[in-house]
């Protein structure tokens, strides 16, 4: 996780991710840096489910809000 960054976002499909970055990678004002504790609370919760084997995204680990997975 050194030099990645964690961006609140949404994918192609609509679907809200938090997606691991590199440091420097742009975003935009409806995109969100959030801590690794945010993360942990809302995976702990099973809010979020990690979708990284699922994935295209090749920049790091990805994970999809866990109600989008059931639409």
């Amino acid at each position: 996780m050194k030099n990645k960054k964690l961006l609140l976002t949404t994918s192609s499909d609509k679907c809200v991710i938090i997606a691991e970055v590199e440091n420097n990678h742009p975003y935009n004002e409806r995109e969100y840096v959030i801590s690794r504790d945010m993360l942990n609370v809302n995976l702990k919760s099973g809010l979020f489910t990690e979708i990284t084997d699922h994935s295209d995204w090749d920049s790091g680990r990805v994970w999809v809000y866990s109600e989008d997975l059931i639409t």
